[in-house]
């Protein structure tokens, strides 16, 4: 367990760098933080995207319509809001 997140933390500081390499209006830290949280919500949003069949079922309702999630439209939504939130975090983490 200790080399797998060990392994990943390597992957993880990769990802980071290249994401500041192409755009630096985060930190590599701040990357690393967003990396972190894209992970989380890359997981569970998978789930909610792509429901059991029963669910799926259920989610033809038009009542549930808001239950619907689109993955790559919502996963795109979800890193704009974090990055923007790391970037509005800094001037109140100095006060």
């Amino acid at each position: 367990v200790c080399s797998f997140k060990k392994n990943s933390l390597d992957f993880v500081r990769t990802v980071a760098e290249l994401f500041h390499e192409s755009c630096s209006e985060l930190t590599p830290g701040e990357y690393e933080q967003l990396v972190h949280l894209l992970f989380l919500v890359q997981i569970s949003l998978w789930s909610f995207a792509h429901p059991a069949a029963p669910v799926k079922k259920a989610l033809e309702d038009p009542a549930l319509t808001a239950f619907r999630r689109d993955f790559s439209r919502d996963l795109s939504q979800t890193l704009l809001l974090f990055a923007r939130g790391i970037m509005a975090s800094r001037g109140s983490a100095a006060s």
